[in-house]
């Protein structure tokens, strides 16, 4: 390992002399107390303290890498749960090496203080969260759990590498790792090889070091901590000066391949730093020598960021995914609206959804983000102020004030010449990279786990290196608070083995629901599938999806013994009823149990009391009732307005249903299931003639509002005015292509005019849009074969909901369960 460690390093130090830095201004002058004049640094590393260093060492070389093709999330959940076990594990050992060694060492660091007052006020967050269980334990890297996991780490790291060595050692297995990942982005990206046998793994934009922009970031943060080497290279021998061009060249590749805007344009924020940096601390040639290399990364990636649409040409191939994220207009509209209510620790970490649901702007319902529930703002920062409030999120910028603070300090005193040096600015402006992606980004794994990783590397290597003091707390039997330290390290240590404890149990929940998702979707097995989301909970409780999918599990269930029913015994039918009936219903009302605040709990509760309404009596009440709560928690959803009304219109109460729609279609004026249901309550109450002269003036005031046009369409339909309709519909269609439902019945109007070619035109653009969806290929087949459209097919205008569920280029919010599964036959983009 002292090949790697040793890779930047060189003997000469061109005559500039090794001088001490003292970042707080303490490091040089602070007389050494009495602990640490009779603390004594053991000869050799005991074996508690190696385990915590290789503890971070496999952190540093495999975590980019780590992934497992065995739960519902193979990369960033096992990625997590790999760097939380680990970390423990190292914990307990330093732990049990402080205990061993009689004394406790601790950088005097201040951004490390100021982590752990931001770790104080997140936990505060979460003690008041609208959903304490799912803050604290929530699967994604905001989640306490794991950002404590990440501020233990850089704790870790600060204490367990004690020497510049160790630093070295651990920074090089990072650079080595992102060459992994770079050549892995060259071997399936570019190339297009597939390396790994799983199907999620034979993407061209797969890579295991996280979703595709996160694999960006990672990789450049590595090129701006190569800056401070970058003129010193020429010094290596021939094979180390070829290692790292070689590196610096794969790196680069790779984040070419990504070709992320924000990257380039970090990059040249950060090269302008270092290029300050270099100019205020050279002179004469060593100047240019130590700029040219940042000065050449400022040009590149001032280029990439201004081609991006020339670059993206030459990539259209590997169709990237799109990161979809709230705006930031919309971010910061969500926290202004929590700031009214919860102005002090906001709504909770990992609790952004419940924020999006109850406050997001109406507008958004023009968009094909409509139906999607975003787990998080447009970045970090802006989910902060949304999840932790005004008091969360001073405390980070304190933390990274505090950090800029010092590290600013810091650049004034270094020498670009000298390599302690230049391994502290490298571990500096890596960090910086990190942190800033953290204000344009929404947390990662690999984000958070490198950036906490940076931080312990930074004050350990400004610790190694004499640049700042450490505090020593020495053990001593007779000594009170020697007693005091020691029964703090040990409870501490049961601490940390009962967050071992508890997070592998949760990891073993993860795999039991990702066996149950697998075999949902692979084999149809419903009650297999049941079996192991009810492992699930019994090992881990507090995860909502799991109840969710015991619930539509449970829920097709009760659809089948619904559907077998003329073909069982009375008794036997009665008690399979009751048992499906039973646990969608307690499954479903645990959920909301355990995230009160997530609408859709809500609603899936309401459908399963839907389901039973004509079999049991007061479910339609109870539905009504979980809609309702549903509302109150996503008041701008037109989805829980249609939902509602349905059961309005079952129980008879046309009045009730008539303003539930109205609202939806307010609330989203193009909402096609709103004006279908419309369309129906007028038929059914034998109303259609005063219903379309209403829509028609309401048509000729809003002659643009697809919504109107499509429901006077549908009112034309039913009355058989085939060639009015005809020409509301091809009107809809001109102002939205997307529009399916009216393609739809302007095809089967094109069918009855003889018109077939056009009616197949229609239905392929419906198809072309919804690929999934079921109906739409059987009327193809028909109309190919000579049929009528809807040989087979119930007729559109008397079933319950519209015939395509979801318009155009729509993307839905769905479950895990409902990934891949066609519809039945009956980004980062910005909105």
């Amino acid at each position: 390992m002292s090949v790697f460690s040793n890779f930047f390093s060189r003997k000469e130090n061109d005559g500039e002399d090794d001088i001490s830095i003292d970042v707080e201004q303490e490091a040089a002058s602070v007389p050494i107390n009495q602990n640490e004049a009779m603390y004594t640094a053991p000869v050799e590393e005991p074996l508690w303290g190696a385990a915590a260093r290789w503890s971070v060492y496999f952190i540093a070389l495999l975590a980019p890498l780590w992934f497992l093709p065995i739960t519902e999330n193979p990369v960033d959940g096992n990625k997590i749960f790999f760097v939380s076990i680990l970390t423990l594990i190292g914990c307990v050992t330093w732990l049990g090496m402080t205990v061993h060694g009689g004394a406790v060492r601790i950088p005097r660091f201040m951004p490390m203080y100021a982590l752990g007052v931001w770790l104080i006020v997140y936990l505060l967050a979460t003690l008041f969260s609208v959903s304490p269980e799912t803050s604290l334990w929530g699967s994604s890297p905001a989640s306490f759990f794991h950002l404590l996991i990440g501020g233990m780490l850089a704790f870790l790291v600060s204490v367990a590498l004690r020497t510049t060595q160790t630093v070295r050692t651990a920074h090089a297995l990072i650079l080595i790792s992102a060459g992994v990942v770079s050549l892995f982005l060259v071997v399936q990206s570019i190339l297009g090889f597939d390396i790994f046998p799983w199907e999620f793994a034979k993407a061209r934009t797969f890579n295991p070091a996280g979703q595709w922009n996160a694999v960006g970031i990672f990789l450049g943060f590595i090129l701006v901590s190569m800056f401070p080497f970058l003129a010193g290279s020429a010094r290596l021998s021939l094979l180390k000066r070829s290692f790292f061009m070689i590196l610096l060249l794969f790196v680069l590749v790779g984040t070419v391949t990504v070709n992320y805007r924000l990257v380039w344009l970090d990059i040249a924020l950060i090269s302008i730093v270092y290029l300050a940096y270099a100019y205020s601390r050279a002179s004469g040639q060593r100047r240019m020598q130590y700029a040219m290399g940042p000065l050449l990364f400022l040009f590149v990636s001032i280029m990439f960021f201004l081609s991006q649409d020339i670059v993206n040409l030459f990539y259209s191939s590997l169709n990237p995914p799109i990161d979809v994220t709230p705006s930031v207009s919309s971010s910061w509209r969500v926290a202004e609206q929590v700031f009214r209510e919860r102005p002090i620790l906001g709504v909770g970490p990992n609790e952004f959804g419940y924020a999006w649901d109850r406050f997001k702007d109406p507008a958004v319902n023009t968009t094909v983000y409509w139906r999607l529930q975003f787990a998080t703002a447009s970045s970090f920062v802006t989910t902060l102020l949304t999840t932790t409030g005004i008091l969360g999120f001073l405390a980070f910028l304190v933390f990274i004030g505090s950090l800029l603070w010092s590290g600013l300090l810091l650049l004034g005193k270094l020498q670009p010449d000298n390599p302690e040096h230049q391994y502290v600015s490298a571990l500096f402006f890596g960090l910086l990279f990190l942190i800033s992606s953290w204000f344009f980004y929404p947390l990662t794994v690999i984000t958070s786990v490198f950036a906490f990783l940076l931080l312990g590397l930074f004050a350990a290597e400004l610790n190694a290196a004499g640049i700042v003091p450490h505090r020593v707390f020495i053990i001593q039997g007779d000594s009170t608070k020697g007693f005091f330290i020691a029964l703090i390290t040990v409870f501490l240590m049961v601490v940390c083995v009962v967050g071992l404890y508890i997070r592998s149990r949760k990891q073993v929940a993860a795999i039991e629901y990702g066996r149950g998702v697998e075999a949902f979707l692979a084999r149809n097995a419903v009650n297999e599938a049941e079996n192991f989301f009810r492992r699930a909970v019994v090992l881990d409780n507090t995860r909502y999806e799991y109840y969710d999918a015991i619930t539509q599990t449970s829920s097709i269930k009760l659809q089948r013994v619904l559907e077998n029913a003329a073909n069982q015994p009375a008794e036997e039918l009665r008690e399979s009823f009751q048992i499906a009936l039973s646990s969608a219903i307690a499954s479903a009302q645990t959920a909301t149990e355990v995230n009160p605040g997530n609408a859709m709990g809500w609603r899936l509760l309401g459908q399963v009391y839907e389901m039973v309404v004509p079999l049991v009596g007061g479910s339609a009440e109870a539905a009504v009732n979980a809609y309702a709560e549903a509302i109150t928690r996503a008041p701008t959803d037109p989805l829980l307005r249609n939902d509602i009304a349905r059961i309005y219109m079952i129980q008879g109460d046309y009045v009730k249903a008539r303003e539930a729609l109205e609202e939806a279609i307010r609330l989203k004026a193009d909402y096609a299931a709103a004006h279908f249901r419309l369309a129906q309550i007028a038929i059914i109450k034998g109303n259609v003639d005063d219903a379309i002269n209403s829509t028609e003036r309401a048509a000729l005031s809003a002659p643009e509002d697809v919504g109107v046009l499509f429901q006077l369409g549908l009112l034309y339909y039913q009355k058989n005015r085939y060639d009015d309709a005809r020409l509301i519909f091809e009107r809809t269609t001109q102002l939205n292509e997307n529009y399916s439902n009216a393609r739809y019945f302007l095809g089967l109007i094109y069918a009855i005019k003889g018109e077939r070619d056009l009616a197949i035109g229609q239905f392929e653009r419906i198809q072309a849009l919804n690929p999934d969806n079921a109906e739409v290929r059987a009327i193809l087949e028909n109309l190919r074969a000579g049929e009528e459209p809807l040989t087979g097919i119930t007729p559109p205008l008397t079933r319950a909901e519209p015939p395509v569920s979801k318009e155009g280029k729509e993307i839905e919010q769905e479950g895990v369960l409902e990934e891949s599964q066609p519809d039945d036959a009956s980004a980062s983009a910005e909105e």
